[in-house]
């Protein structure tokens, strides 16, 4: 198995470092890390020791967590180095921690190759739910086992398809494109294009956070307008507004509902996550559908209200 691992990222970059002529790849485990003897520090610790570093053998494989560095500069500044230059990435999703999923949303804006890990019982997050997940239970040797067993299998496939790596946000290589970037080599263009994507992303939260609580009071009814001046007036300026509004909200309704069926899919499929936890992922993300077609029903109809009332079409 340990084997497995170690082959795994053999076409992988070289951190620079060799052992006996040979190079020693790097693996960065993101985690909670907890306080000095607390309980959190002592069940990552466990996960390092009795999981992570039985897949990654030294010398070929060089294991380093945050609380490792003796660096005298940022501890961030040291984490983000680990993540971009590493060869690959554990992200331990473990109770949800802050921390790992600002590391976590770092590995994937420089499209670094990440295997995510989660004690049984647990359910990740939204956003990463279609992303694979391997759970463990340190007190099952056979769970554990099984963990390391796909640890490995995954760490191998990440090294054969280093061009199939995909993460939320893959489709927005902007991190590197920053990064890659030097004077007069587009950085100016390349900052406006993460930037424009952020604003953009958050402005599409608002109009769902807007749209799942509709303020009827602000809706204009075209119901209530002359027929005679409707043609000439404001308002129908307005109604046309509107109605290219909804279309586009209609258009993203239908996006969503294509996402969250593809989620759902994909979830009760993984037969590596416990069959309560893909029940309990799959029935909130159904709730979410149901929530999401209801809309979709309501706002046709207001369209094809609307509609009559602009004669289009």
């Amino acid at each position: 198995m340990a084997s497995n691992g170690r082959s795994a990222a053999s076409n992988a970059k070289s951190n620079g470092q060799t052992v006996d002529g040979a190079r020693v790849k790097t693996v960065f485990v993101i985690s909670p890390i907890g306080k000095p003897s607390s309980p959190e520090h002592r069940a990552a610790k466990l996960v390092l020791d009795y999981l992570i570093k039985k897949v990654f053998l030294e010398p070929e494989w060089k294991v380093v967590r945050a609380d490792d560095e003796n660096a005298p500069d940022s501890i961030t500044t040291q984490v983000i180095d680990r993540i971009v230059n590493s060869e690959l990435i554990v992200a331990d999703l473990t109770d949800h921690n802050p921390n790992v999923f600002y590391e976590l949303a770092v590995a994937h804006g420089y499209q670094r190759p990440v295997i995510q890990i989660m004690k049984e019982g647990q359910s990740p997050p939204f956003d990463v739910v279609d992303q694979r997940v391997i759970f463990y239970d340190l007190t099952d040797p056979a769970s554990v086992e099984a963990a390391k067993e796909s640890i490995a299998a995954s760490a191998e496939w990440l090294a054969d398809h280093s061009d199939q790596i995909r993460s939320p946000l893959t489709a927005h290589g902007s991190f590197t494109a920053i990064s890659n970037a030097g004077p007069g080599d587009g950085a100016n263009e390349a900052i406006a294009s993460a930037l424009t994507e952020i604003v953009t992303r958050l402005g599409r939260l608002e109009r769902a956070q807007r749209n799942s609580k509709p303020e009827r009071e602000d809706r204009l009814r075209l119901s209530d307008l002359s027929a005679e001046s409707i043609r000439d007036s404001r308002q129908y300026r307005m109604g046309r507004e509107r109605f290219a509004a909804l279309t586009n909200e209609l258009e993203m309704l239908d996006a969503k509902i294509a996402e969250l069926t593809s989620k759902i899919d994909f979830v009760q499929n993984d037969k590596d996550a416990p069959a309560d936890t893909r029940d309990r992922i799959v029935r909130d993300l159904r709730e979410e559908l149901d929530a999401i077609s209801q809309r979709k029903s309501e706002l046709t109809r207001v369209l094809a209200e609307e509609r009559r009332e602009l004669r289009f079409g």
